[in-house]
């Protein structure tokens, strides 16, 4: 005669082990994240810092007076005057590659002044003697437009830097969110093999010798394994294991559920990322980069 409560014994026992081994490593990871969450939220708060320094090292750059002041050493360079005399045909394409202007003038009105510059100038008699205004370049602030271009040529390494950094902070962001999907579903699976592989065997235990253990999934069936399972000695000590078991799964599935970055989150820093985030004369230098370089 054979007897079957080996068997459920050997998968009861089995499965439990399996629980214990996989379980106890997958907690500790979560505890793990649990920290890294800490550290991902600090980071976040500390990149939006930096962020809001740059904002403002770029607003106190002195961006007009830089453009003011090349602009103004063109205008007063000879050679542009001969250009604008000399030329019937207005572009302002060739006059930004012929001439130092500012990489952070606003094109559109750089355009005006030029296009104004162009037809009063055009309209002089070109045998009348030249103005002393344009006889030579006047670079009396040379010294200043250097500083303050190396300043903001500074203000813009340490701009690159930040923003590299903060993409690998928000791809290491987005890492630890698709991790979350990972350890919701192996918790789950910890969960319905706890049910199915430990305690769903124990119903069957004791057998007796050459008793054969009846597995059915209707309605009736299922109601009658209850009540045959609340008759058992045991059944009240298997209840007490499994609501704490889920409990305890449960607690792990609510503390992964709440360990994520918000997409909103997520989005606010996405948005640093774009270097004319910073300041206007961002946009219009890459404008006039696209300009003349098309």
């Amino acid at each position: 005669m054979s007897d079957y409560s080996w068997i459920f014994s050997t998968i009861s026992q089995s499965s439990a082990a399996i629980i214990g081994i996989v379980g106890a490593f997958l907690l500790s990871k979560l505890l793990s994240r649990e920290i890294l969450y800490d550290e991902l939220i600090l980071k976040n708060k500390e990149y939006l810092h930096k962020t809001q320094i740059l904002k403002n090292r770029f607003q106190n750059r002195h961006f007009e007076w830089l453009n003011t002041q090349k602009r103004e050493n063109v205008f007063d360079d000879k050679e542009f005057d001969d250009y604008v005399t000399n030329t019937k045909t207005y572009n302002l394409k060739d006059i930004l590659n012929k001439f130092n202007f500012s990489s952070y003038e606003n094109l559109n009105e750089l355009d005006q002044i030029i296009s104004t510059k162009f037809k009063s100038k055009s309209q002089k008699n070109k045998n009348l003697p030249m103005s002393s205004n344009f006889a030579l370049i006047q670079i009396e602030n040379y010294k200043e437009i250097n500083e303050e271009e190396e300043k903001i040529k500074q203000t813009f390494l340490d701009l690159e830097d930040h923003i590299g950094n903060l993409k690998i902070h928000i791809d290491n962001i987005k890492n630890f969110n698709r991790q979350r999907e990972t350890f919701r579903n192996l918790l789950f699976s910890l969960l319905i093999l706890t049910l199915i592989g430990v305690i769903y065997p124990i119903t069957f235990m004791p057998l007796r010798p050459g008793e054969i253990p009846i597995l059915c999934f209707s309605f009736d069936c299922i109601i009658v394994g209850i009540s045959n399972f609340l008759k058992l000695p045991s059944s009240f000590l298997l209840i007490s294991i499994s609501l704490l078991f889920n409990l305890f799964f449960g607690y792990f599935l609510y503390l992964n559920s709440i360990l994520k970055i918000s997409e909103e989150d997520i989005n606010n820093l996405e948005e640093n990322t774009n270097p004319e985030a910073y300041s206007k004369y961002i946009a219009y230098k890459n404008e006039i980069a696209k300009y003349t370089f098309q």
